[in-house]
């Protein structure tokens, strides 16, 4: 039986966190030490995990970072850690979980901002993400192999200064 359901940092039970740390091990090799390092330095108490059960096993996850853009007071939600464990790729289980954040960026009113690779941006277009030129944001310490894309705005114009 799957589960998908969203929790704040701050509501994440221990072996939650511990799951994650695990399922992105799988896929970026750290190790688990370094990525526990990761998320105590970089993920907030008010982020939103995406956590995607099948029998009481993670096997899809995303982080939606609350952020603001630097010297406004528009928050957005900065997509990170997309992961679906290999063995359940391919079956429409990134697709329910591109959803799912599509829909919680939606209901807070938020705009959805994404770095990825040139070879993953048709993935993302698939769910109504745009591409944003690089003349339109700055993102700190973004590696300049990333494409930007966006997500939940209608402005063509505006110059995003994201931290």
């Amino acid at each position: 039986m799957n589960s998908l359901f969203s929790k704040q940092t701050q509501k994440l039970k221990k072996n939650e966190i511990k799951k994650i740390i695990i399922l992105k091990n799988s896929f970026w090799k750290f190790n688990i030490k370094s990525q526990k390092e990761w998320f105590k330095k970089n993920v907030k108490k008010n982020d939103l995990h995406n956590l995607l059960f099948f029998n009481d096993k993670l096997i899809g996850y995303t982080l939606l970072r609350l952020r603001k853009i630097k010297k406004t007071k528009i928050f957005y939600f900065l997509l990170d850690t997309m992961i679906v464990k290999k063995e359940f790729r391919k079956k429409s289980y990134g697709k329910l979980l591109m959803e799912f954040n599509n829909h919680l960026i939606s209901l807070n009113n938020k705009i959805g901002f994404l770095i990825c690779r040139k070879r993953e941006t048709n993935f993302y277009k698939k769910f109504q993400w745009k591409n944003l030129s690089k003349k339109r944001y700055n993102l700190d310490n973004l590696k300049t192999y990333q494409h930007g894309m966006i997500f939940n705005t209608k402005s063509k114009k505006i110059f995003y200064d994201f931290n």
